[in-house]
């Protein structure tokens, strides 16, 4: 009884200040974080899903990443679109990637330098271009992921170059 009767004080004007601060128009309410530099505003992009579907491309540049660092380049082709898959082998990608873990070593850093994104069709899919500038373990390279994306947010690599 006694820890209720001194917390009602502090009770009563914690109450009291969000009557005031509601009167006064104070949003109270947590902000979301400010976007990255190169992020795009969800509010500001063309069509609804724009947003979220940059974030899967996004999210599918890091799963890259890891993947490459475990050397699962199965894992790797398994991501690709069909009409990538149609350019390039398992084989030959393996051997790509192999090559550039060789040389560079695992990657310890990504900082995207630009996006672009382009209506893909009449379906709602969109492709998403990032340039990426990477530091490997042994040196540093410039990396240029495309992801289709599709209206549910499913990324396929669509190209990918590293220079």
């Amino acid at each position: 009884m006694v820890g209720t009767v001194r917390l009602l004080p502090v009770a009563a004007l914690m109450a009291l200040a969000f009557v005031v601060a509601a009167c006064a128009g104070i949003d109270v309410r947590p902000r979301s974080p400010a976007p990255s530099p190169t992020s795009p505003s969800p509010s500001g992009l063309a069509f609804p899903s724009a947003y979220s579907q940059y974030v899967a491309a996004q999210h599918a540049n890091a799963t890259f990443s890891v993947r490459y660092d475990q050397a699962d380049y199965h894992a790797i082709y398994l991501m690709l679109d069909q009409g990538y898959r149609s350019q390039i082998s398992e084989d030959e990608l393996t051997s790509k990637l192999a090559d550039m873990r060789q040389r560079l070593g695992k990657s310890a850093g990504m900082l995207e330098r630009s996006h672009d994104s382009s209506q893909l069709g009449e379906g709602g899919d969109v492709l998403i271009t990032f340039v990426i500038d990477s530091t490997f373990e042994k040196g540093t390279a410039t990396q240029t992921f495309v992801w289709r994306v599709t209206t549910s947010n499913v990324t396929y690599l669509f190209r990918y170059q590293s220079e």
